[in-house]
């Protein structure tokens, strides 16, 4: 069965980067946060830094210099950073997922 932490009240960047790559060690197979996301002064960079440490096994350190670095405006990392490609828009060529049968909404 999944484990996936939810989050709280607002904290620090890297305390919420803390919290996520804690529970994600644990065995958390992900996180469910609004709040320290959408309240973040930089909501996308926190994210995708959120996203690293997810799906990419990133650890909370290597998490935060990627917020720190999206949030200047950077979209390249410090040679020490982690770093992701953004992906692909339908604008920009990608492809939409489609949902199984099984799965649209009814």
């Amino acid at each position: 069965m999944p484990v996936v932490i939810a989050g709280g009240k607002k904290i620090p960047e890297k305390e919420a980067l803390e919290l996520s790559y804690s529970a994600i060690q644990g065995g958390a197979s992900g996180v469910d946060m609004g709040r320290n996301i959408f309240q973040s002064e930089h909501p996308v960079a926190m994210i995708r830094a959120v996203r690293a440490v997810v799906h990419q096994k990133a650890t909370a350190k290597e998490a935060f210099e990627l917020y720190e670095t999206l949030s200047r405006g950077k979209d390249d990392a410090p040679p020490n950073a982690l770093t992701f490609r953004r992906p692909r828009s339908v604008a920009d060529g990608g492809e939409v997922a489609q949902l199984p049968k099984s799965r649209k909404a009814r």
